[in-house]
């Protein structure tokens, strides 16, 4: 076509085809418009390309323009990503549960929030908090249990629970549980759990008949009062996306060690309960999409023994595992030392035997 709608002497097919606009600001003549303000409204936003293999793209604050890869994925927004504490972190997005109803518990050391259709149940006592809700079998309850985390745990999978991993909220990771009801109370059950100091016991959250969403934002508003019966550690895993910034292949290297951060009850062990859970390798969902994994389920503590800073970690081969490969058995004595290095009365660390640890 031999249009040329700005009467600049250049077609419109010509201009459009060297990304220009035939359009005339002002003048209302010309067929399209350019919309220079595109990447102001765009900011902060991920684009899907949806030619060229649906390459993913970034546009940040400033207006520009950057490629999201696996590779970059988590260094990008380490990067660009405004930072924010667990505590705000709970507030933001968080509309819902601002209205909610508070329950605290003094004797545990724990509150808890949950929605308004919920009424605390005058039964309730310190061991057994129920709450009820209309629906027969509906209901939230929170039980404190006189038995050892591993003892329940089979009990609850005996009668019909399926684990569905792990999940953190405010530094306490729980395990996950779910079951389906039955004819006559159908719908969804939820069940977290964890143990409590001392190990002898476990506190137990139970959501009847709900929705998985629900749960979840129940679960995130519980948190300890007293944190003199619980102390923070961090526990060392290897993350690929931090290795994969130094090569498209993993090199498996020390430097991309890094630590997510748990609290622990608090006991007369807690180098040993720290490694003991460093090795149960329990991650959140949202550290795994971090690229953080767990370490090799392959050794099983038997004792420490600490003398004038110098730790002594003695293993023992666990059932069914193997030696693995140098890259993960590298990986684990670091993960290892550098989680017992926290502890400011450790200075120096030796893992027995360390034919365990060769690949």
């Amino acid at each position: 076509s031999s249009l040329d709608s700005d009467g600049d002497g250049y077609t419109d097919r010509a201009e459009l085809q060297s990304g220009y606009s035939p359009y005339i600001a002002g003048s209302n003549k010309g067929r399209f418009k350019t919309d220079n303000n595109l990447a102001t409204k765009l900011k902060g936003r991920l684009l899907l390309q949806v030619q060229d293999k649906g390459r993913i793209w970034y546009i940040d604050q400033n207006g520009k323009r950057r490629e999201v890869t696996w590779g970059n994925l988590m260094s990008l927004f380490r990067k660009l990503a405004l930072g924010i504490t667990d505590k705000d972190l709970n507030e933001v997005g968080n509309v819902e549960t601002a209205n909610w109803q508070t329950y605290t518990n003094s004797e545990y050391g724990y509150e808890i929030k949950y929605p308004e259709k919920y009424f605390l149940n005058d039964r309730s006592t310190a061991e057994s908090v129920n709450f009820d809700t209309e629906g027969p079998g509906a209901g939230l309850s929170i039980e404190i249990i006189e038995k050892s985390f591993v003892n329940r745990m089979e009990e609850l999978a005996d009668g019909g629970w399926q684990g569905k991993g792990t999940k953190g909220f405010n530094n306490v990771i729980w395990s996950i549980l779910y079951a389906e009801g039955t004819e006559l109370l159908p719908g969804m059950w939820y069940k977290s759990i964890r143990q409590l100091s001392p190990v002898d016991k476990v506190i137990e959250i139970t959501l009847n008949r709900s929705t998985k969403e629900l749960f979840e934002q129940i679960l995130s508003t519980f948190k300890f009062l007293d944190t003199e019966n619980t102390r923070t550690v961090k526990l060392y895993y290897f993350n690929r996306t931090k290795d994969l910034e130094v090569a498209e292949y993993l090199p498996c290297l020390s430097e991309s060690v890094l630590s997510v951060e748990r609290e622990i009850p608090l006991t007369i062990t807690p180098i040993k309960d720290t490694i003991e859970l460093l090795l149960k390798g329990q991650l959140t969902g949202e550290e795994t999409t971090q690229g953080f994994d767990p370490v090799a389920d392959n050794f099983k503590l038997v004792s420490t023994n600490l003398k004038d800073g110098h730790l002594i970690l003695q293993f023992e081969l666990a059932p069914g595992g193997s030696a693995g490969g140098s890259c993960a058995t590298n990986l684990a004595v670091t993960e290892i030392i550098n989680t017992a290095k926290q502890f400011p009365e450790v200075s120096t660390v030796e893992l027995k035997p360390m034919e365990l640890f060769q690949p």
